[in-house]
């Protein structure tokens, strides 16, 4: 089958020789009887009879594909053939059309033999002036081509210079850039130093907050004056004989209002001393100031000045050594130093009373500044009474007793050092 495809191939595209014509029939009569499964050898005639062909599917495939290349091939010599032939129409149907030109123009010039010499001048003429309009036209064109260019490169002077000044605007915007970096730069390195600077403000105001609340724990007053008052000191249990146990004390000194045994004024002085500077630190604090009593811690004897109207009195909280009384308060052992006198008991009972008093407006003041606490006072108190005992009583042979006096204005002035704080606190 691929040798008669073959050799039916060879004809080519003459189509003189019918070479296309015979190879489409004979192809065309190869695949009627492939269809058929029959086949008949070259060279027999009709009545030869015909030969069964048994073809397997490969076989039946590759006589397909032969078959489909050789009518592609066919289809594409006769695409071929139809442009030639078309071609050689257009050039034909070209040669005829000038050849018909160049007649029509050689009878027209054997007319023109004919003319005379002035309608020869005549068109010699006209043609000069068309050579002329020509010659018009054409430095018209050129005239115009001239000013094209010359506004193109007018254009083009004007777009090089808006294209300096844009390299210009571009370096200037380089440089602006640069400097907007460096100043980012510059801000993000303050933005670190700040960033320290506040942690560090920051841990520092912690560390001042946490001083201060460990301040604010604090008790200056307490701190400052220690005052010890135990439960065997007097309190009114004694009668203030040479065998009381103890005596409140302030700063280690001894709270008394006369001498006895080893206690002298100097050390009685240096104690009411100290209990008054507490009390007058106590009551500048809370921002408390008294109408009528003034205090003066000084070292040698503490006063409190107490106003009457117009006229002030002095208490002497001890005895002021320096007026000369002659009582030292040596702190000797001997009893001679401490023998009792007749008005010993007395010398500071005005004085107890006014300090009395001015404790009892402090204690008044405390609630004001909202600064009690839920502790209560160890006793009540008031301008002339402390606990159970009147003060104005206490001149009398059957008064109550000094020391239990004193004890009381210790324990009462004990609590108000611990529980009284700053107004600003």
């Amino acid at each position: 089958i691929e040798s008669s495809l073959q050799r039916c191939g060879a004809g080519g595209g003459d189509a003189s020789e019918g070479g296309l014509a015979s190879a489409a029939r004979y192809t065309a009569h190869l695949a009627d009887m492939l269809v058929e499964g029959r086949y008949r050898q070259d060279g027999g005639d009709d009545n030869d009879g015909d030969h069964d062909i048994c073809l397997c599917r490969a076989c039946l495939e590759r006589v397909t594909r032969a078959i489909d290349a050789d009518t592609e091939r066919y289809e594409q010599e006769t695409a071929a053939y139809i442009d030639a032939v078309t071609a050689e129409e257009d050039q034909e149907r070209q040669i005829r059309q000038t050849l018909s030109l160049n007649a029509e123009i050689a009878a027209a010039a054997e007319d023109d033999k004919d003319d005379n010499a002035d309608a020869d001048v005549q068109k010699r003429l006209s043609g000069d002036e068309l050579v002329k309009s020509a010659a018009v036209n054409f430095e018209s064109e050129v005239a115009t081509l001239q000013a094209a260019v010359k506004e193109y490169q007018e254009e083009l002077s004007h777009l090089d210079e808006l294209m300096r000044e844009q390299i210009q605007r571009a370096a200037i915007l380089s440089r602006e850039e640069d400097l907007i970096f460096m100043d980012q730069n510059d801000v993000e390195i303050d933005a670190k130093e700040f960033e320290n600077v506040s942690r560090q403000l920051t841990a520092r105001c912690t560390e001042a907050h946490t001083e201060a609340m460990a301040l604010s724990k604090v008790n200056l007053h307490s701190a400052l004056f220690d005052i010890v008052v135990s439960d065997d000191c007097d309190g009114g249990k004694g009668n203030g004989g040479p065998y009381t146990p103890s005596f409140p004390r302030i700063n280690g000194m001894r709270l008394a209002h006369r001498p006895r045994f080893d206690l002298g004024w100097a050390e009685i002085n240096c104690a009411w001393a100290s209990a008054a500077q507490l009390l007058l630190f106590i009551g500048s604090s809370i921002k408390f100031t008294s109408e009528d009593l003034r205090i003066v811690p000084m070292s040698s004897c503490a006063k409190i000045m107490e106003i009457r109207g117009s006229k002030n009195y002095v208490h002497n909280l001890g005895m002021d050594l320096d007026q000369g009384d002659g009582r030292n308060g040596s702190s000797s052992s001997n009893a001679s130093h401490w023998t009792s006198r007749p008005n010993d008991h007395l010398v500071m009972i005005p004085a107890i009373r006014a300090f009395n008093a001015l404790l009892s407006q402090v204690f008044e003041h405390l609630p004001k500044q909202n600064k009690a606490t839920k502790e209560e006072q160890p006793f009540q108190i008031s301008r002339t009474a402390i606990g159970s005992y009147d003060l104005m009583r206490l001149h009398e042979e059957e008064g109550p007793n000094a020391s239990a006096v004193i004890f009381c204005i210790a324990k009462n002035l004990k609590w108000l050092a611990f529980n009284s704080r700053p107004a600003s606190s």
